[in-house]
């Protein structure tokens, strides 16, 4: 990949700290086309940080093997993940040494995903975005870390004694969009059967037989 230039500072995250209960066992060791889950998320990241897309990569969660930022808070979801990395040292220097970082978040079950899915979304962003995703789709998506999107953040992270859905990454999609009204965006994706998430094994062994 041709070496990027932009102003903003740009940090890839792996979130791989699910418990993978309808799956029945870590989603980031199975196994597509000879390599893991994780290792084929990771591939994909390191190619755009090889490319000077992404500053540096983060794996958030606990996988045995792996440099992971632990989850602060448990039974959270991915949410756990985004705030852990936040609070983490090295994190907090990046966000100390530039105004404008922004993270670039995959999830650890979707195999299909693809360097150029991500590097289409890095080559939309707007200097004006606060979040930028696809349509129709969670996961991937970048949003820009400033004090308004690290407090909607923090607050839906300590929030106790909330239904699961409190803590869902549309919640705090939708915190962005409407309780400081900053810019969100959303493109059309390039190829939607790349965006598949595998939740369960039925979907995993279709995946497998090529009929997904």
């Amino acid at each position: 990949m041709k070496k990027a230039e932009r102003r903003s500072i740009i940090i890839g995250a792996l979130l791989c700290g699910g418990a993978s209960a309808r799956m029945g066992t870590n989603k980031a060791f199975l196994k597509y086309k000879e390599f893991y889950f994780v290792e084929k998320a990771l591939n994909i990241l390191n190619r755009l940080k090889e490319g000077g897309y992404l500053k540096k990569n983060f794996l958030c969660g606990s996988l045995p093997r792996y440099s992971c930022i632990p989850d602060k808070i448990k039974g959270i979801g991915p949410l756990s993940g985004i705030y852990s990395l936040l609070e983490s040292e090295e994190v907090r220097g990046f966000l100390k040494s530039s105004n404008s970082i922004y993270g670039l978040f995959i999830p650890v079950d979707m195999p299909l995903l693809t360097a150029e899915d991500l590097l289409y979304l890095i080559q939309n962003l707007k200097d004006f975005d606060y979040l930028l995703k696809y349509r129709s789709f969670t996961f991937p998506f970048l949003i820009k870390f400033t004090q308004e999107t690290k407090k909607i953040i923090k607050e839906r992270a300590l929030q106790k004694n909330c239904v699961k859905k409190q803590y869902s990454l549309a919640v705090i999609f939708n915190d962005i969009l409407t309780k400081f009204q900053l810019n969100y965006r959303e493109i059309e994706p390039l190829s939607q059967r790349n965006f598949l998430n595998v939740n369960y094994r039925e979907e995993y062994l279709s995946l497998l037989k090529g009929a997904l």
